[in-house]
């Protein structure tokens, strides 16, 4: 294939596989085919070719293969990276990212101690129990004077100490949970807010539920980690010294003998989590192939049943759930082995503690029978410590990989690195582009040397293929992207010289997909201007013709919309976007294919709704549909990233250039179409 005549370059998915594509010359040409795994492969050598092309075409160098865009392995280890995460989870410095993720405890140091002290006191009430029960065994055994005084005293101590410790647990259950959900509640609303002030390219490289995932699901994980795992960890090491210290004060030799089993405890414990953790990793994942076939068929039933899918979709369903059967059942194997073994390792340890002090208090040793009684209490409340420690690491593990999921976040530089201080009250609304260059990487140039002066209220139509930069150079003057070189002016000025915020209120937009919140229509329509009245509100939307439509919904402008809008067409969408800029009376008004999905007498409405909005403002209009671009007073062509034509649009029509071109194109396609329709149309008597 000639490089020079590839006009454009994309990959088209298909089911399963997906192929590259090349415009050659006006033709389609496929390339070769690949498979899904390849597809960030071949979106890059998509780019590739088709800016190789462009240079050709322009008697530019050709630069090298675009590197490759994200390694899917870890640099260090060379292990798989998970799904959408730079992080990889064995390669995490544990103790830092746990440290940072502790600085939050800081506002709550006071309520932090409480809780520690609380934790001892709890650890050593639970241990006077097994100590105060062999002390009253000695007691009962006496049958001395007095013994029945101290047995009283002792079952009163009991009792306080039973009492201290449900109390003393209740209240430490209480603020160990109100820490945790402190601490998420904080780190999960810094998360949020810096991410509303990330630059769009951040979003364009992440998944949406990627997202959504590190704000709920690693920070839910990170609450269980800092509710129980902390609180746990504190509890169990607390315990263990308490009861070794006991123990050891008791008989060093039963001690000894009684604490053999442990270090055999917890090294298995540690071999057995080792073994199982991939096992649930593979449960993990093959739930989530399950679930994502359900994601897809759900949504998309109308297609399978279109194209009667219904029996593949189940097999493949059914095949999935075996696979989870089967690695379930794997896991269920190692532990129907393991949990007995423990039971039979720590019955081990009590016949050798029985066996040997039984020994001893029988033969008369230094033993005596209420200290073998206490001994045994002590040790039953040491190897649950150890074991739950030796599933620590673990522990460990996940929290710090989800606490370094939503650090990555939070390290991630903020929308603007050059935020300036000038707030104008309103802007005139010139806008130049000097000498603009833009890429969105070391290897993608969506832009090359765009020059353009837009003088106040002009209208400016933008016209050009896909992909060819008209949306990127639109969404530079709200900032979205800044200039790689060159200069943006905004009544000239440079615009990294504006507040952010400042501009962006004085600037509106229509997409092409218009976004609708789940809300009433009045707060959609209000949302750039929460505070508007209702008198406002209405008139917007009669401005944007869709005050007719809304008075027909069951509740007005006090009807509840769903999610992005369902329940409304695409036209009646878009001129509630159209009423929402208009009630924002922005100065910069953007229009992204504002009327390319809607038919052509909702076209109609919303061409007559977006005449009024342009209406003494400085408007950038883009826009596939030619005809919507008429009455506009300058329209510009872009073509691979440049400005190719540039004029009225009788000017363009007599260059006979890539504009005519395309008029001719749209106006030949328009009359066929209407011709068709005739045909079709009963003939009249």
């Amino acid at each position: 294939m000639d490089l020079e005549a590839a006009r454009a370059c994309h990959v088209r998915r298909l089911y399963g596989n997906s192929y590259l594509v090349a415009d050659v010359d006006g033709v389609e040409v496929e390339i070769c085919r690949f498979s899904q795994t390849l597809l960030d492969t071949f979106e890059a050598v998509a780019v590739h070719v088709a800016r190789a092309g462009a240079a050709l075409r322009h008697d530019d160098p050709v630069q090298g293969p675009p590197r490759e865009r994200r390694t899917t392995r870890c640099p260090q280890c060379g292990r798989a990276l998970p799904p959408g995460s730079d992080v990889c989870p064995f390669c995490v410095d544990h103790q830092a990212v746990l440290g940072r993720l502790l600085h939050y405890l800081r506002p709550y140091a006071v309520r932090s101690g409480v809780v520690l002290v609380l934790t001892l006191g709890t650890v050593a009430a639970g241990l006077l129990t097994p100590i105060l029960t062999g002390d009253l065994v000695g007691v009962i055994q006496e049958h001395q004077a007095g013994a029945r005084a101290a047995l009283i005293r002792m079952v009163i101590i009991l009792l306080a100490a039973a009492t201290y410790n449900a109390i003393g647990s209740m209240v430490l259950a209480y603020q160990n949970r109100w820490l945790g959900q402190k601490i998420i509640e904080d780190l999960r609303t810094d998360v949020y807010t810096h991410l509303q002030g990330l630059a769009l390219d951040f979003y364009n490289k992440k998944r949406t539920g990627t997202l959504i995932t590190r704000v709920t699901g690693d920070t839910a994980q990170l609450q269980t980690f800092l509710t129980q795992g902390v609180p746990q960890t504190l509890v169990q090491v607390a315990t263990i010294l308490g009861v070794v210290i006991s123990l050891f004060s008791i008989d060093w030799r039963l001690a000894l003998l009684g604490l053999a089993p442990t270090p055999i405890l917890y090294g298995a414990t540690r071999l057995f989590n080792r073994g199982i953790r991939p096992v649930y990793r593979r449960i993990w994942s093959r739930l989530a192939s399950v679930n994502a076939i359900i994601g897809d068929t759900i949504p998309g039933i109308v297609v399978v049943k279109a194209f009667t899918r219904e029996d593949e979709e189940v097999g493949k369903f059914r095949s999935g759930n075996r696979r989870v059967f089967a690695a379930a059942m794997a896991a269920a194997y190692r532990e129907s082995l393991f949990y007995p073994f423990l039971g039979w390792l720590i019955g081990l340890g009590s016949a050798a503690v029985w066996a040997y002090g039984g020994y001893a208090v029988i033969s008369g040793h230094t033993l005596s029978l209420a200290n073998l009684v206490k001994f045994i209490g002590l040790m039953g409340a040491v190897y649950g410590p150890v074991q739950a420690m030796s599933t620590l690491s673990g522990q460990v593990m996940q929290a710090a990989t989800a606490a370094e999921r939503v650090f990555e976040i939070m390290d991630t530089q903020a929308e603007a690195a050059q935020v300036g201080k000038y707030m104008p009250e309103r802007l005139a609304g010139g806008i130049t582009f000097d000498h603009v260059y833009f890429r969105y990487g070391p290897e993608e140039e969506a832009l090359h040397d765009i020059t353009l002066d837009i003088r106040p209220g002009q209208t400016v139509g933008l016209v050009g293929p896909s992909g060819a930069g008209k949306s990127t150079l639109a969404q530079m003057i709200l900032r979205f992207y800044d200039v790689s070189e060159g200069r943006l002016l905004i009544d000239g000025r440079d615009i990294r010289e504006y507040d952010l915020s400042q501009l962006r209120r004085q600037i509106g937009i229509v997409l092409q997909e218009p976004f609708l919140f789940h809300g009433t229509v009045a707060a959609n329509i209000a949302y750039g201007r929460p505070d508007a009245a209702p008198p406002d509100v209405v008139r917007a939307a009669k401005i944007a013709n869709a005050h007719g439509f809304i008075m027909d919904l069951p509740d007005g402008y006090d009807t509840l919309l769903g999610e992005r809008g369902v329940g409304l067409s695409g036209g009646q969408r878009q001129r509630i976007s159209i009423a929402r800029a208009v009630l924002k009376d922005p100065r910069i008004l953007i229009l992204d294919e504002a009327t390319s999905a809607v038919d052509t007498e909702t076209e109609a409405l919303i061409q007559e709704a977006t005449q009024r909005l342009i209406a003494g403002r400085t408007t950038l209009a883009i826009a596939h549909r030619l005809s919507t671009l008429r009455e506009a007073d300058v329209i510009v062509v872009i073509e691979e990233g440049r400005v190719t034509e540039v004029g009225s649009h009788q000017d363009l029509l007599r260059r006979a250039g890539t504009f005519a071109k395309l008029w001719r194109m749209q106006t030949e396609m328009q009359k066929r179409a209407q011709d068709g329709w005739s045909d079709l149309q009963p003939d009249r008597p």
